[in-house]
């Protein structure tokens, strides 16, 4: 326990910095596959159809990240605030 309560402040920085740094790659992503899409003329139909459903499914990722990003730092604001693990 007492290592938990020294490291837990540490831990949850570290949890919170690495989400945000996700969290911007994932926005990078996301503005690249639109820009995509609109160069990709005189490319093949299954080269547009690729692009397209990856660029969705980054959008898709990206929700879900952000989602469970907000959760998590809920959660351990919660547990810090409160001073304990449980």
């Amino acid at each position: 326990m007492a290592s938990l309560s020294a490291n837990l402040p540490v831990l949850i920085a570290a949890q919170v910095k690495l989400g945000r740094d996700i969290a911007g790659e994932v926005q990078t992503l996301v503005r690249l596959g639109g820009e995509l899409r609109g160069k990709l003329q005189g490319a093949g139909e299954q080269a547009i159809a690729c692009v397209t459903a990856a660029a969705s499914a980054v959008a898709t990722a990206s929700v879900s990240i952000n989602v469970s990003f907000k959760a998590s730092a809920s959660v351990s604001g919660a547990v810090g605030a409160s001073g304990r693990a449980g």
